[in-house]
């Protein structure tokens, strides 16, 4: 931790115009009080002051190498008695010999000088103990600082894992689906397998491509949610319809990647896989002033028993959206005349 005062040529700057006012003002109080000249009650006040003022830079490393959290009253007390006591030493040395070399032939104003002494150590004291308590404040605001960066540093880090384990579950559960298609169609369509697992390739390797960031543009999320409705079309054939409503303006509007995949693959789940004649699946994207809007709906059978499953899909979506833009209510689900709707909106920041 760098001296404050010299950290940063500002802080310098109002030490040193502090300094100045209190020597311009001791030299007006000793010219009007005393009727001193100007010339001798301006040495007197720099001598005084000066000295100080370059003395109080050294006040800075008893605070910073004694702290408060870190040691004990006694330990406190006696560490900065000692640092004072010192200071106050080494400044009433130097002033004595830097006025009486400047005052010998004055013998009035030596008696001043003697005179005043118990004064000026009183001052000096005073300048030391407002020191003192500026070092102490600027610590404990530097300390304070320190501490909001490492918890906004780790917040960020608690933030990003929490990101990371939210997109990893999703991945494990997709492909586990799909290798249970692949090896199905193995046996009855070995062509239709082919194709799905270099589908499946494709989309991994998008995966891992987006691993490392959070955010896309909607025109590569579009992308490789075709691909991935295509390895499912590979999968339901003719049960699975599938119409995009995207305008072409909205393809750079900024979205969370690989968050359409998990409420694609629960539109799938609960829709195709629990209804055997076909299913549509419509998507809807619309911009609602400052927000992307984004609509998912798929047919269901309502008198079919709700499917159980893990509940990872529409959490894992909520759990981001709330994470990445600190919001709540951006994912809202319904279910009206055999349609399940999914409805999330995605803050758009200003280009």
């Amino acid at each position: 931790m760098n001296h404050p005062f010299v950290r940063k040529l500002q802080n310098s700057a109002y030490y040193g115009l502090l300094w100045i006012s209190i020597i311009v003002a001791h030299a007006f109080v000793l010219q009007q009080v005393y009727d001193f000249s100007v010339s001798d009650s301006l040495f007197d006040s720099l001598a005084a002051n000066l000295s100080f003022a370059i003395l109080g830079f050294s006040i800075w490393f008893p605070v910073r190498y004694i702290p408060i959290a870190d040691n004990s009253l006694p330990k406190l007390i006696t560490g900065h008695v000692l640092a004072a006591v010192s200071i106050l030493f080494v400044w009433f040395i130097i002033n004595r010999l830097l006025l009486n070399s400047y005052f010998d032939q004055d013998s009035d104003y030596l008696l001043f000088i003697k005179n005043t002494q118990l004064y000026r150590i009183i001052l000096a004291a005073l300048y030391y103990a407002i020191l003192l308590l500026i070092y102490i404040l600027i610590q404990y605001y530097d300390n304070l600082q320190e501490k909001l960066l490492h918890e906004t540093e780790l917040k960020a880090s608690i933030k990003e894992a929490e990101l990371n384990y939210l997109k990893a579950q999703i991945n494990p559960h997709f492909i586990f689906n799909s290798l249970n298609s692949i090896s199905s169609l193995t046996i009855t369509k070995p062509e239709k397998a082919q194709d799905m697992i270099l589908k499946l390739s494709g989309y991994l390797r998008y995966s891992l491509k987006q691993s490392s960031t959070q955010l896309s543009d909607l025109q590569t999320e579009m992308d490789n949610i075709r691909l991935y409705l295509e390895i499912e079309k590979i999968r339901f054939g003719d049960r699975l319809t599938v119409r995009m409503d995207v305008p072409e303006e909205l393809l750079q509007q900024t979205i969370p990647n690989m968050i359409l995949q998990p409420l694609l693959e629960n539109a799938i789940k609960h829709g195709v896989q629990s209804m055997t004649e076909s299913t549509s699946i419509r998507i809807q994207i619309l911009q609602m002033e400052s927000y992307l809007h984004i609509q998912i709906s798929n047919d269901y059978d309502s008198e079919m028993p709700s499917r159980k499953g893990a509940g990872i899909g529409l959490q894992s979506v909520q759990d981001r959206l709330r994470l990445i833009y600190k919001q709540h209510e951006l994912l809202q689900t319904k279910s009206e005349n055999n349609q399940f709707v999914v409805e999330i909106l995605i803050p758009q920041m200003d280009k």
